[in-house]
C-alpha cells in the first residue's frame, strides 16, 4: 500500500491525519512561548510594584497613617457636635476603617528589610523563569490531578522569582514533567487532537487574562505613582520627600482644625453643665 493510500486510510477512519496533529502541536508550541513571556511580564511587574509600595510606605506611610487618624478624630467630634446629621456617623465609620488600614500598612512596611524596597530581575533569572513556566504551567496539564500539581509548582515558581531564588527555580525545572511523548498513536488521533484543542483553548484564555492583568496594572494609581517617582529621580528630585513635606503641612492644618473643634466641643459641654 502506498504512503498516500495509508494516510487516506487514517483520515477516513478518524477524520484526522497526523499532519493535523503536527499542526496543532506547532500552534500550541507558539502559544507556549507567548504564555511564558506574559507570565514573566506579569510576575515581574507585580514584584516591582510590591517593592515600590514598601518603599513608598516606609517613606510616607507613617505620615498618611497620622493624617488619617487625625481625620477620624475630626469626624468623631463633628458627629458629637451635630448628632442629628446621620452623614457624620457614616463618615466616622469610613474614616476609622481608613485609619486602621493605613496604620496596618505603615506597620507592615516597618518590618520589611531595605532590600525588599526595590526589585530588578536579571536577564538570566527571567530566562530561567520562562523555562520553568513552559514546563510546569497548569494549562498544559493532562488531567485535573496533574493541573493541581502544576498549579502548586507555578505558585512556587512565582515566589522563587520574586525572591530571586535561582536554586529553587532550578529545582522546579528538574521536577517538571517532561515525560510526554511526541509520538502520535494512530489509533487515537481523534482523542489526541481533542486534547490539543482543549489545551490551546485554555492557553488562549490565560493569555487574554494575562494581557488584561497587565493592562490593569499599567492603569493603576500605584504604577502611575511609581513612574512619577522614577521620572523625578532621573531629574535629580526626590518626589517621596516632597510628598512627605506636603503631608506634614496637611497634618499641621488638620491638627489645628481638630484643636478648634475640640475647644468648641469642650465649651459646649461646660455651658450645658447646670450651676449649683
Amino acid at each position: 500500500m502506498s504512503k498516500g493510500t495509508e494516510l487516506e486510510r487514517r483520515i477516513t477512519r478518524t477524520g484526522y491525519a497526523e499532519e493535523d496533529i503536527a499542526n496543532k502541536r506547532a500552534e500550541l508550541a507558539e502559544l507556549e512561548l507567548v504564555l511564558a513571556q506574559l507570565e514573566l511580564e506579569l510576575i515581574n511587574l507585580q514584584a516591582e510594584l510590591r517593592a515600590f509600595e514598601i518603599r513608598y510606605l516606609q517613606r510616607v506611610g507613617y505620615l498618611i497613617s497620622e493624617l488619617d487618624s487625625i481625620q477620624a478624630a475630626i469626624s468623631e467630634l463633628l458627629s458629637l457636635l451635630f448628632p442629628d446629621r446621620p452623614a457624620y456617623k457614616e463618615q466616622v465609620r469610613n474614616d476609622r476603617e481608613k485609619a486602621k488600614k493605613s496604620q496596618d500598612e505603615a506597620n507592615f512596611a516597618k518590618t520589611q528589610p531595605i532590600e525588599r524596597t526595590r526589585f530588578t530581575a536579571p536577564e538570566d533569572l527571567k530566562q530561567l523563569y520562562r523555562e520553568v513556566a513552559k514546563r510546569v504551567h497548569p494549562d498544559f496539564a493532562a488531567d485535573e490531578q496533574d493541573r493541581t500539581r502544576r498549579s502548586e509548582l507555578m505558585k512556587q515558581a512565582n515566589q522563587a522569582f520574586e525572591m530571586q531564588d535561582y536554586e529553587k527555580l532550578k529545582e522546579l525545572l528538574d521536577e517538571a514533567d517532561t515525560a510526554s511523548s511526541a509520538k502520535i498513536d494512530e489509533r487515537n488521533l481523534e482523542r489526541e487532537i481533542d486534547s490539543l484543542n482543549k489545551k490551546i483553548l485554555r492557553v488562549r484564555i490565560r493569555i487574554q487574562s494575562l494581557r488584561k492583568g497587565l493592562e490593569d496594572l499599567h492603569l493603576s494609581q500605584l504604577y502611575m505613582l511609581m513612574l512619577r517617582v522614577l521620572e523625578a529621580e532621573n531629574e535629580g528630585r526626590d518626589l517621596l520627600a516632597e510628598m512627605a513635606e506636603s503631608l506634614k503641612a496637611n497634618i499641621l492644618e488638620r491638627t489645628q482644625r481638630l484643636e478648634e473643634l475640640q475647644r468648641i466641643y469642650d465649651e459646649r459641654n461646660r455651658s450645658s453643665i447646670p450651676r449649683s
